[in-house]
This record gives structure tokens, C-alpha cells and sequence, in this order.
């Protein structure tokens, strides 16, 4: 978690990164991680840049080749394809803003017909997620 935002401290400690981790990074601080973490990291990870308008990879897309770097999953991905680089959808805003009210969706899951909503491992949460389809190159 590089969450530095608002003049706090970060509290990400690269030495800490264990192989096949997800790092979740504010896409608005990419750059001091980039610059200040990612270098220091020494295992194999995914990463997880989302929560802000910020664009990504952008200057750094040269780190999708980086054999460290398993995976980046971006909201605003704004590139067209590198097998590393998977676009996740903006989705709904955070409910800690004004317009981050999730009553309606909330609202249209309980509508449902059981089993046609998937909301995490098969077991009392849900039904299991159904298999993906082949991803097009």
C-alpha cells in the first residue's frame, strides 16, 4: 500500500514485497513510486494503480518489461495492449465522496435471481465466479 497522499507519510516498505504480492500504489503518487520503491523491490509482484484520474502506464511503460513487474492492473490504462498491462474499469466511485453512492446498484443486486451475481469465492459469499473467457491477443 503507497498511500502518501495529503502530505502523510508513506508507509510502503519495499523490503517487505514477498513474490507473487499485490502492491496497490494511488495512481497519483506512480511517479515517487516508480522512482523511490518499485527500484527497491526485489521479488516478483502485481500491481494495482487505481483511485484517481491519473493515467498509467504513461511515462512508465518501460516497467511492463521488468521481470519483477507480474502484472499491472490500471484504471485509466492508456495504452492499446502489453500482456502485462490489464485496464480495469473506473467502476463506482468511492463512498467517501458525495457521489459515491452505491444504494442504487446495491439496490439492483438484491433484484437478482440468486446465482446470477458474483461476489467473491464460492461458499457463503456466493456462488463461484464463472470461468473467464480466452483472452484475445
Amino acid at each position: 500500500l503507497h498511500d502518501g497522499l495529503g502530505g502523510r507519510a508513506c508507509r510502503f516498505e519495499p523490503g517487505l514485497v514477498f513474490p507473487g504480492a499485490v502492491v496497490y500504489v494511488n495512481a497519483f503518487l506512480l511517479r515517487d513510486f516508480m522512482e523511490n520503491k518499485h527500484p527497491f523491490i526485489q521479488h516478483p509482484y502485481v500491481l494495482l494503480t487505481h483511485c484517481s484520474d491519473a493515467s498509467a502506464p504513461g511515462p512508465y511503460e518501460h516497467v511492463l518489461d521488468d521481470p519483477r513487474l507480474l502484472a499491472w492492473f490500471a484504471q485509466n490504462a492508456d495504452l492499446s495492449f502489453h500482456a502485462k498491462l490489464h485496464p480495469i474499469p473506473i467502476g463506482l466511485a468511492n463512498p467517501g465522496f458525495p457521489h459515491g453512492n452505491v444504494s442504487a446498484v446495491t439496490a439492483a443486486r438484491a433484484a437478482l435471481p440468486p446465482d446470477t451475481w458474483w461476489s467473491g469465492p464460492a461458499g457463503p459469499a456466493g456462488p463461484a465466479r464463472p470461468p473467464r473467457p480466452p483472452r484475445r491477443h
